[in-house]
């Protein structure tokens, strides 16, 4: 039992730690698989007392999200709940990680953990692996720094062909 938000905070600062190294979350022989779900029913059981969480109406959620979610088709006034995001607790979540992982290919998943932090479920594709590469991102840093130096020409896009020798 957690018995202080101190303590609390150390255990989401140890649980951050274990989420870190995959396979403390997809191999039950690992070493920090078993503190991992110990630690994570903790912080759940305290957050349910001490923070619960009241899930927002349909209607509210729609109102309050209705800006940042374009493809909502709109017909005779009413709003299509295909691509409504759905918001659950850390507990629901890891206690169902394959169905929310499976959801989140279709519509917006958030995981609510306590009243302050919240976490989206985001799909990651090819691109965006790419550009998470250690070496790309340097090259980028380096291009960036090499322009804000004013290390770069301008080319008319007229002359690309014969720049790239085309």
């Amino acid at each position: 039992m957690i018995k202080s938000g101190k303590e609390y905070t150390a255990i989401i600062n140890r649980i951050v730690e274990f989420l870190a190294v995959s396979e403390n979350i997809e191999n039950p022989e690992a070493k920090g698989y078993v503190e991992l779900n110990l630690l994570s029913d903790l912080v759940a059981d305290y957050e349910e007392k001490h923070h619960p969480i009241q899930p927002p109406l349909l209607s509210e959620a729609i109102r309050k999200n209705l800006n940042f979610f374009p493809e909502f088709e709109y017909q005779l006034g009413t709003i299509s709940t295909q691509n409504i995001m759905i918001i659950i607790k850390s507990r629901e979540f890891r206690d169902n990680q394959k169905k929310y992982f499976e959801l989140a290919l279709k519509q917006q998943v958030i995981v609510q953990q306590g009243r302050k932090h919240a976490f989206a479920i985001t799909p990651i594709s090819e691109d965006d692996q790419y550009f998470m590469d250690p070496k790309v991102k340097s090259e980028l840093m380096e291009g960036i720094a090499q322009h804000k130096a004013g290390k770069t020409t301008r080319v008319d896009p007229k002359d690309f062909d014969k720049l790239l020798g085309r």
